[in-house]
């Protein structure tokens, strides 16, 4: 009896704070944009303040074997190139990060 009296309390719970949980998604979104521009200026800054030049941005190819490098300690194989290739459609955005 007191166990489905708990049961039913957590479940009246958690359909009044559903909804509050699942709402933030634009707010989030925003709030990240906010965190990254900050950072970028951040970032900025402080290469203005020692004379740093940043490097161009890096092609798909170039920053698979970068991350490969960094993250795994070797070079991308030949499969792993294959399946990281950009499609027609992308050229640039959000880069996989499973198997690496």
């Amino acid at each position: 009896m007191i166990r489905r009296s708990l049961l039913s309390a957590a479940a009246c719970a958690l359909l009044v704070a559903a909804p509050a949980l699942a709402a933030p998604a634009a707010d989030t979104a925003r709030d990240a944009k906010a965190l990254a521009d900050k950072i970028d200026k951040l970032v900025a800054e402080r290469w203005a303040k020692e004379g740093v030049t940043p490097a161009p941005v890096a092609d798909d190819a170039e920053f698979l074997r970068r991350a490969s490098l960094d993250l795994a300690g070797r070079i991308p194989s030949v499969a792993e190139i294959r399946a990281f290739r950009p499609t027609p459609r992308r050229t640039s955005g959000p880069r996989p990060s499973s198997g690496y």
